[in-house]
């Protein structure tokens, strides 16, 4: 798929139909009257014509039915060009921009999607929060198969990988299961966007619960706390990986997983004796653990920032 989309010289995206059958080519709707005022200027006699826009690229783009599954993400991502018919107007997105037919809006293209392909020169720490925009916008979305959500980021791991090169040590960082080793801490720290639980596909099955992949639904990360790229603040890692392994019946990423194994120590914190609120604790979900674990359980503690702890439940 990456090299499919990723050489096509454009990519055309029938991105409101909701089907194959739903065709791509609808009537204008762009308005065709313009308000406009006769004025002279130095002699010259000129006009002014005002249109107002309430055109949100990003969100038409996004919120589009084509979009809602979970293999166009990686179409998007590599394609080169793409042309998006919607009822509206067509959209022009490249790896620069995005414009609109009525050319009203141009934005910039990191204010659409993640854009971590085409930059290797970005430093690790920016490319990981590239993976977990990418994350967060591939778990939101529908998958005809339970097994496509490992699938639908085959390609995208693969690229991704490649851009996670260490010179120094000359290895490339590993992925494990929606997770990177070089990044595993902050990757532990994610939590469930809404009530969800674990997926019970029976080809899901070995997919451990440190893993979103297990998750049946959206999820996100806690990026403003990770004293990565986008945030000064520095966060401290508190628990230590021993050892994370994932084992595949066939072919790394496209098969079925045969095991995981994940290994850690560190301190854990009776659960009774922390704070309930979200403001105060980054947790995968409050409600979910109240609701389907023990109240005598302990909570290992994963890592903290300077003024409050950050403590995450899949590691318990």
């Amino acid at each position: 798929m990456a090299d499919y989309y990723g050489h096509a010289t454009i990519t055309l995206a029938a991105t409101d139909s909701v089907n194959c059958e739903g065709g791509m080519l609808y009537p204008s709707s762009l308005r065709r009257r313009f308000s406009a005022s006769r004025f002279n200027h130095w002699g010259s006699t000129g006009y002014a014509f005002l249109e107002s826009t309430q055109t949100d690229l990003k969100n038409e783009i996004n919120s589009a039915p084509l979009n809602q599954r979970g293999w166009v993400l990686q179409e998007r991502i590599f394609s080169q060009r793409m042309v998006h018919f919607c009822k509206k107007q067509l959209i022009w997105e490249c790896k620069s921009q995005v414009a609109s037919e009525d050319g009203l809006v141009v934005l910039n293209k990191d204010r659409t999607r993640p854009s971590f392909i085409s930059k290797p020169l970005y430093p690790a720490r920016a490319v990981y929060e590239d993976w977990d925009d990418v994350v967060q916008g591939h778990s939101g979305r529908l998958l005809s198969k339970a097994r496509d959500r490992t699938l639908a980021l085959a390609g995208a791991t693969t690229r991704f990988r490649n851009l996670l090169y260490d010179k120094h040590t000359h290895r490339h960082d590993a992925p494990r299961l929606g997770l990177w080793e070089g990044d595993f801490h902050a990757g532990l720290l994610w939590r469930g966007r809404g009530p969800g639980g674990r997926i019970e596909a029976a080809e899901l099955k070995s997919i451990p619960s440190w893993s979103w992949m297990g998750f049946d639904g959206p999820v996100a990360f806690d990026t403003e706390h990770r004293g990565c790229f986008r945030s000064p603040r520095k966060i401290e890692m508190v628990m230590k990986v021993n050892c994370v392994d994932v084992k595949w019946e066939g072919k790394e990423l496209t098969s079925k997983v045969k095991y995981a194994k994940l290994d850690v120590s560190g301190i854990v914190i009776p659960f009774s004796s922390i704070p309930k609120t979200t403001d105060e604790i980054w947790w995968d979900s409050l409600n979910r653990i109240e609701k389907y674990m023990d109240k005598n359980m302990f909570l290992l503690l994963v890592a903290q920032v300077p003024y409050r702890s950050v403590w995450n439940s899949e590691g318990n």
